[in-house]
Parts: structure tokens; sequence; C-alpha cells
């Protein structure tokens, strides 16, 4: 008799919001500091761009391992990190 996967507790339920939203303003953060009239915007926009990807990184990999049937668990971030270091 198969085993039934027990329910999800609500927060292993990572939103795509919480993945994108951040991703989404580090992205859009990136424009101006790519291209500063000055070392002083430099210093202003690296700190938030900083914070909006590392927040949108560990979203993306609470995703990957949570997200996934138990079978899998674990096997998805190692698939992600050969295909990222490729």
């Amino acid at each position: 008799m198969p085993r039934t996967p027990l329910p999800r507790p609500a927060l292993w339920r990572t939103p795509v919001r919480l993945v994108g939203a951040p991703a989404a303003a580090g992205g859009l953060l990136q424009v101006p500091a790519g291209m500063p009239p000055s070392m002083t915007v430099l210093l202003v926009a690296v700190p938030p761009t900083a914070v909006a990807e590392s927040v949108s990184d560990t979203a993306g990999a609470a995703v990957l391992q949570t997200d996934p049937p138990a079978r899998l668990r674990g096997r998805v971030p190692g698939v992600w990190g050969s295909v990222g270091a490729v």
C-alpha cells in the first residue's frame, strides 16, 4: 500500500511573489548602480541591490528545497547548482 504524503505546513509554501518581487527590485536597482554619475550614487544604490538579491536567492533556494515532491528533495537543488555552474 503506497504511503500518502503528509500535508505540508503553510510555512513551507513560499509564494512566487516572494521570489519574483525581490528579483525584479534587484534588477531595477542594478540599472542606476551600473551607470552612476558619481561614487556617492554608487554607494547609495549598491546596498539595497545586495539586500534584494540576497532575499531573492534565499527565497528561491527555499522554493527549490520545499516545492518538489518528497522523493526529489535534495536532487532538485543539486541539479540547479550543477546547471548554474556551467
